[in-house]
């Protein structure tokens, strides 16, 4: 008699994770960017979120560390990923300068009200010729979606940012400013892509009708999608319903690459630690210049 084991399901969040096109692409960019990586490099994942990329990170070789600031978080991550999950603070990361070869931190600066001060510590943590890779919205009056989505109702709050998102500029100076040197800016999720997303967040904020005050206690990625299980469970009908219709939202997508090929909403910047920052390097100078004319005029 054959007896046969039913395989287990997924984790709910690897499943949401799986259907939704900005996920893919950011999982793709990241499968380019951590490719052949061997399974003793140190990384560390600052804002897992619920743990759905921190699954398949884990699948691309290294030792990983996941962290979050919110215990929901920690929660359902160490539901999917088991070990090497803590909690963290504002108050500074719980970890030793320069003690990771990778730092990876997807979107989670534009919920920090202290972004500088973030990016210091994230930029402390990789080793010298280490990779920091981060990935946040774009911001710019280009992106028209950024406008239509106060319309409506998708304020601010409910992503759970402080900001709107940085410009690739702006971050690539910020990094090269720190001692970095940025190898490659990708922006991904176009207009179509962005479109589609945005209408899921919108009929999931309408359907759970939050008020404000239940906004203000939400997690740190805001009231936009399902926190833990109990909250996806009730979605469970429409989320089959929508993968049913899946494959005709993908090819809407692909009309990305043909009538808006502009830059996504979305950018993955990756960069290289080359060692003493350039604030650094830049008084070092000047102190060296003030020497030398102080012993040219004694």
């Amino acid at each position: 008699m054959n007896s046969r084991v039913a395989p287990t399901p997924e984790p709910w969040q690897v499943r949401l994770a799986r259907y939704s096109f900005k996920k893919r692409e950011k999982l793709t960019i990241l499968r380019y960017l951590l490719r052949d990586l061997p399974p003793t490099v140190r990384c560390l994942e600052l804002g897992c979120a619920k743990g759905a990329l921190s699954y398949f990170l884990r699948q691309m070789g290294g030792w990983w560390v996941s962290a979050d600031l919110d215990t929901v978080h920690v929660q359902e991550t160490r539901r999917v990923v088991e070990t090497n999950v803590v909690q963290v603070d504002t108050r500074g990361l719980p970890f030793r300068p320069e003690s990771f070869d990778v730092v990876v931190s997807l979107d989670y600066m534009e919920h920090i009200e202290d972004d500088r001060a973030c990016l210091d510590e994230l930029c402390g943590l990789v080793k010298p010729g280490g990779r920091l890779i981060i990935g946040t919205p774009c911001t710019g009056r280009r992106y028209l979606l950024n406008r239509v989505k106060p319309r409506l109702g998708l304020r601010l709050e409910h992503y759970g940012h402080v900001r709107e998102g940085y410009r690739p500029e702006d971050l690539y100076q910020a990094l090269v400013y720190r001692g970095f040197e940025v190898e490659r800016v990708v922006t991904y999720a176009r207009f179509l892509t962005e479109g589609i997303e945005m209408l899921m967040n919108w009929y999931y904020v309408r359907k759970q009708r939050r008020r404000v005050s239940a906004i203000r206690a939400a997690p740190r990625d805001g009231v936009i999608a399902p926190t833990s299980e109990a909250d996806f469970q009730p979605l469970e009908g429409a989320f089959r319903w929508y993968r049913r219709v899946y494959p005709l939202l993908w090819a809407l997508t692909r009309f990305d690459y043909l009538a808006f090929p502009l830059r996504g909403y979305a950018m993955i910047i990756s960069a290289r630690k080359l060692g003493t920052p350039m604030w650094v390097r830049f008084h070092e100078a000047r102190k060296s210049a003030d020497l030398g004319h102080q012993s040219a005029n004694p």
